[in-house]
């Protein structure tokens, strides 16, 4: 087999293998981990229970995220990736994550080597980039997309919480309501709550662990107005009910800021696109014309500092349009 074929197929293989890598840890390791944690826990507990379990898998989590932390310490920490991926609310594991970085690569090498023509230097940074981004921008919309469905739900969660009150509930009772007859995910936020209270949490402490795990400013409102109540005192149905009039209140004002600055993100959004329908233009109207972009050194060096100067470009229109109140 000829040289020129032989690399590009290794190039491809050790992206693949990498991936690999990922994929597979865990498997055994991790059902191992598991038994000698389960076993821990039951010893002391006498016998298995649901809070001996989730310890138990609490314990291996952590076994498991300081060997990957010590194994791949030159990567972001494997328990931030964790944490970033609970805040989905969908059962991503890390297995699936990195199968999709090792597909992305795979899709992006296959693409601009052998059908786009590319030189192979340009073909594995390429991969490289694809891997890295397009889980995490995926990921990231799903978070958004979440944190604007809980911050939706949330004020009706308040005006609940108040008229339990106003009722006569406790506050660890109107928090269970809140579980049973609002939607996902402010009921699945406030049904760990309640968890964590049922084995045994401090209540302050719980709704802070929950408000560094969401990182929502909305919520983070609810945790101190909560807290500063039960350390000083006061009418805690009119703070709330004050608290679901002010997200309300933030909501709206988010909604008129962002029909405000439509125009330049709708302007962003064309300027974003024109490159890649003007290439594809190129590719069928003239399939030779920019041949030299990808299979000449000369002409990847340029793609390479266009594209810099074009992330650059719409990373600075996007921030313009978007402000944060």
């Amino acid at each position: 087999m000829e040289l020129s074929v032989l690399v590009p197929i290794l190039g491809f293989m050790s992206i693949v293998a990498f991936g690999g890598v990922f994929v597979l840890a865990g498997g055994n390791h991790q059902k191992t981990i598991h038994l000698k944690a389960k076993k821990l826990i039951d010893a002391q507990a006498g016998k298995a229970n649901p809070a001996a379990q989730m310890q138990a898998l609490h314990i291996k989590k952590l076994d498991i995220d300081g060997k990957l932390n010590g194994s791949f310490r030159a990567l972001p920490s494997i328990t931030k990736l964790r944490e970033k991926l609970d805040k989905t609310g969908r059962n991503i594991s890390l297995r699936q994550y990195f199968t999709w970085m090792a597909l992305s690569g795979a899709g992006g090498f296959i693409f601009f080597h052998f059908l786009m023509g590319s030189t192979l230097a340009v073909a594995i940074l390429v991969s490289v980039f694809f891997s890295l981004m397009i889980p995490h921008i995926i990921v990231n919309r799903w978070i958004n997309k979440r944190h604007k469905k809980f911050l939706l739900l949330l004020p009706d969660a308040l005006e609940l919480m108040v008229r339990g009150l106003k009722a006569g509930l406790p506050v660890a009772e109107s928090i269970n309501v809140i579980k049973t007859e609002i939607g996902d995910p402010v009921s699945s936020v406030f049904a760990e709550i309640a968890q964590s209270i049922k084995m045994g949490v401090n209540f302050e402490d719980a709704l802070m662990s929950m408000a560094k795990k969401l990182q929502i400013n909305e919520f983070n409102f609810f945790v101190i107005s909560i807290t500063l109540q039960r350390e000083t005192g006061g009418n805690l149905s009119e703070i709330l009910e004050n608290l679901a009039t002010t997200v309300r209140a933030r909501a709206m004002m988010k909604l008129k800021i962002k029909a405000m600055t439509s125009e330049a993100r709708m302007s962003a959004y064309i300027v974003g696109a024109l490159p890649f329908f003007v290439t594809g233009a190129l590719l069928v109207m003239s399939p030779g014309y920019i041949d030299p972009l990808f299979n000449d050194l000369r002409g990847n060096i340029a793609g390479i500092i266009g594209m810099l100067m074009f992330g650059s470009g719409m990373f600075i229109m996007f921030k313009m349009g978007k402000f944060e109140i």
